[in-house]
């Protein structure tokens, strides 16, 4: 499994490397050497149409990664606390909060859902007050003073 996700980081790697060269390429490469390639894809046009297809294909799959991400750690936070209910997992608890930000809905309950149970509170979707939350749990506490 390790070495398909080493893979697909390089094919992904390879895929923006070959995005951006053409980029840089169309935007600053000779007339003769733009005149060539319009040739082979058969006009200026086409040629534009393929490197519009490209660029929306790419912000079509680093959308759809992000989503699945965010998926993913939602489930994971909610596996690292099925192993020890007891505990206040707060990395757990950051990533769920991170996952308030997803744009997909079942994401956002499942991460939301969690977070309640975990924590035992309710601030709703807003990441903002859950985030202040975390930051008051990792403050650490003042040991009660104890006369001598």
């Amino acid at each position: 499994m390790e070495s398909v996700a080493a893979f697909l980081r390089a094919l992904r790697a390879a895929y923006l490397l070959l995005l951006v060269s053409g980029a840089l390429f169309f935007l600053f490469a000779p007339h003769h050497w733009r005149s060539w390639l319009a040739d082979r894809f058969g006009g200026n046009d086409h040629l534009y149409e393929w490197g519009i297809g490209l660029a929306l294909l790419a912000v079509l799959l680093e959308h759809t990664r992000a989503t699945v991400l965010q998926q993913r750690l939602a489930v994971v936070a909610q596996r690292i606390n099925q192993l020890s209910p007891n505990l206040r997992h707060l990395e757990a608890v950051k990533i769920l909060v991170n996952s308030l930000a997803s744009e997909s809905s079942a994401t956002v309950e499942v991460a939301l859902r969690e977070l309640k149970r975990i924590t035992g509170q309710d601030f709703g979707k807003d990441p903002v007050q859950w985030r202040q939350w975390v930051r008051e749990q990792e403050r650490p506490k003042s040991a009660p003073h104890t006369p001598e």
